[in-house]
């Protein structure tokens, strides 16, 4: 871009923050009109202060400085949430996982600990294949266990039999 100095050469030369007279030349309507165009050029590409600050700011004002930095606070905040809820969502999962593998039949195990008087073993306590919770064969036969929710598989082939 010409410089504005080299337009009015006739009349001002700009050095280092000072304007001296050189000659005594009136600008013509054509000069005006030169000088009116090279400033409304120099007003569309910014002051040099901006300028100045634009090169500081690897090309943005201080208003899309700050507007970038909201955006990017509102981004960490979405991006934190959305951790919050991705970890829930594992959680959640993972619960789902241990309930749907609690429904899974499981064989307890039973327990005995003497016989009866015609020389029969006697199983008397259940332990829940899940939890180890231990309960009475007789009276505590339940298709759940009372204690974490696992399905019992009380069919008679290989239930494991533990004598003690």
């Amino acid at each position: 871009m010409e410089r504005l100095t080299r337009v009015l050469t006739k009349t001002v030369v700009y050095t280092k923050g000072k304007y001296d007279d050189t000659t005594s030349a009136e600008m013509t309507t054509g000069d005006v009109r030169t000088v009116l165009k090279k400033l409304a050029e120099y007003e569309d590409i910014g002051t040099p202060m901006e300028l100045k600050q634009l090169k500081e700011n690897g090309g943005f004002t201080s208003l899309e400085l700050a507007e970038i930095a909201t955006a990017l606070k509102k981004l960490q905040m979405v991006m934190s949430r959305a951790a919050d809820i991705i970890d829930n969502w594992k959680s959640d999962y993972e619960e789902l996982k241990k309930i749907k593998e609690r429904n899974i039949p499981q064989k307890p195990t039973l327990e005995g600990d003497g016989y009866a008087p015609d020389g029969s073993f006697i199983w008397d306590t259940w332990l829940c294949p899940n939890c180890g919770s231990a309960h009475e064969v007789d009276d505590e036969k339940y298709d759940y266990c009372p204690n974490c929710g696992q399905k019992i598989d009380w069919r008679e082939d290989d239930v494991e039999w533990k004598v003690e």
